[in-house]
């Protein structure tokens, strides 16, 4: 997850603050349980991150601002530690407090999605600019949303697929709107 403010939000006063979430969901389309709901509310672990139990999701910690150059938030999903019943893992993005402070993607610059795997990834675990396997440009393609549900992945067998869906939302409460479809 990348972005950046552009001259419109920096001149709102208001915080501009998008974030990343990951869910692992059961058969019933279901969280798992609250712990298998990672986002910027979770504690921070002994190693700087923020984590489903045993680790298998993992957040970078929280991008307030957007300032870091190239991406500014990012998840790790090791889908061979995900539970027997998990059977699908989404990855969202919304803006904290969007409605609040009246904002969507439109009013940030650079503001981009990619998922890719660990063969694109460099030694610090960030993918190169201009990888991924599934790219969405929220700036241009999203500019009316403040919320996306990025993709889904699901358990095909023994194996993990994944499928785009780039479906844009315009959520009253952000993450926590996501959160209580999977409840």
């Amino acid at each position: 997850l990348a972005w950046d403010e552009n001259a419109k939000a920096a001149a709102s006063n208001d915080d501009f603050d998008v974030d990343v979430a990951v869910a692992a969901l059961g058969a019933d389309g279901k969280l798992l349980s609250d712990a298998w709901f990672v986002y910027y509310g979770v504690a921070i672990g002994a190693d700087g991150l923020k984590h489903s139990p045993n680790s298998a999701i993992r957040l970078r910690k929280d991008n307030l601002t957007g300032d870091a150059d190239g991406d500014d938030e990012y998840c790790y999903i090791d889908f061979n530690k995900l539970p027997a019943d998990a059977q699908k893992v989404k990855v969202v993005v919304a803006i904290y407090l969007a409605i609040t402070h009246n904002q969507n993607f439109g009013m940030i610059n650079k503001a981009s999605v990619r998922i890719g795997d660990a063969s694109t990834a460099n030694s610090a675990g960030q993918m190169p600019v201009g990888t991924g396997i599934v790219n969405y440009d929220l700036t241009e393609d999203y500019s009316i949303h403040n919320a996306i549900e990025v993709c889904e992945f699901y358990k095909n067998g023994e194996e993990w697929k994944m499928t785009p869906i780039g479906t844009g939302q315009k959520f009253q409460n952000g993450l926590s709107d996501f959160m209580k479809q999977w409840h």
